[in-house]
């Protein structure tokens, strides 16, 4: 195996409570000082737009509300007008740091304007689904129990966010319910796989879809029980024996 050795010259550290940097060559900490004071005092639109959508990440976990884009691109979203309080105190931020944010009603009622609301939360709502089972296609024997608890918390705010927005999903929020069930089905069977995994004397995760596989000492391949595709096993000797 290639190894890359490298020699440390020097070190940075960056105080995230006051900006500080610290370095050992003050030629160095001087330049890093004055980047990090330049992109503090200088926000851009794609910082003001990760703000934001940190904003509404947090009013989700409280209330299960979310802005959903309604162009790919983003900088257009719908917001129900259940969280209107809320939206007032972003356009507030946003006016503090000399942002203007557009609000225009969506009317219900209109074909157009219901069809474009549902399409933006079907859209964004199925995009939460897929991030979650990403998410835990990457589960391992290595994954904390932390990890797999906070999962199943995030589905069952996801089941909860669908239930929200029952009243725009129209006939898709079945759609959204049964694949969300899907995935919870599948964070149970990898947790099982897991647990089984960490119990069993050996274990590998497969080279295909990363689910964990109990296996014998010694044992060349193995066929894995989540996609049936078989991989290699490379066993190294214990450095302790």
């Amino acid at each position: 195996m290639k190894e890359i050795r490298f020699d440390k010259e020097t070190w940075l550290k960056l105080a995230k409570e006051t900006g500080k940097v610290s370095c050992p060559v003050d030629a160095l900490e001087t330049k890093a000082q004055e980047l990090v004071d330049h992109h503090l005092a200088t926000r851009t639109t794609a910082d003001i737009t990760a703000i934001v959508k940190r904003l509404f990440d947090s009013q989700s976990k409280l209330a299960g509300t979310g802005m959903f884009a309604l162009r790919q691109a983003g900088g257009v979203y719908f917001v129900p007008v259940e969280f209107d309080a809320f939206l007032e105190q972003v356009e507030r931020f946003l006016g503090a740091l000399s942002f203007t944010m557009n609000r225009i009603p969506v009317p219900a009622g209109t074909p157009a304007g219901d069809a474009a609301v549902c399409r933006a939360t079907t859209t964004g709502l199925q995009d939460v689904i897929d991030g979650l089972k990403t998410d835990i296609a990457a589960f391992g024997t290595t994954t904390r129990e932390g990890t797999l608890g906070a999962m199943a918390e995030k589905i069952k705010l996801a089941r909860h966010k669908i239930a929200s927005y029952a009243v725009y999903l129209r006939d898709q929020r079945e759609d959204l319910e049964a694949v969300l069930t899907e995935t919870d089905e599948e964070l149970r069977r990898r947790v099982a796989l897991i647990h089984e995994a960490r119990e069993a004397e050996a274990s590998a995760d497969c080279d295909h879809c990363l689910s964990p596989n109990v296996i014998k000492e010694g044992q060349k391949q193995c066929k894995c029980k989540t996609c049936g595709k078989t991989f290699e096993i490379q066993w190294e000797p214990c450095s302790l024996c």
